[in-house]
């Protein structure tokens, strides 16, 4: 999967969990006050599950599911390792 086909598998997933919201690539979901806490379980769920990639919890920064390129960076680090 590349980096487009990541960065439209995140954007369904943030639309559909955040009904519909518009968000641009670099917007930070959690400034916009539009998720709560227990949202961060759900991207981190939705990461491992749609790319097949285990994150160590204790050591992830919220700021690095911030936004959809974040999410991509992410993933893409934790796929070279």
């Amino acid at each position: 999967m590349d980096s487009q086909e990541m960065k439209a598998a995140v954007r369904q997933f943030l639309a559909r969990s955040l009904r519909g919201h518009t968000l641009g690539d670099d917007d930070d979901i959690f400034s916009l006050g539009l998720v709560h806490s227990l949202f961060t379980v759900q991207i981190i769920l939705f990461i491992e599950k749609t790319f097949h990639v285990e994150l160590e919890v204790s050591e992830l920064k919220i700021e690095q599911i911030s936004s959809v390129n974040k999410i991509v960076e992410l993933v893409q680090q934790e796929l070279k390792n």
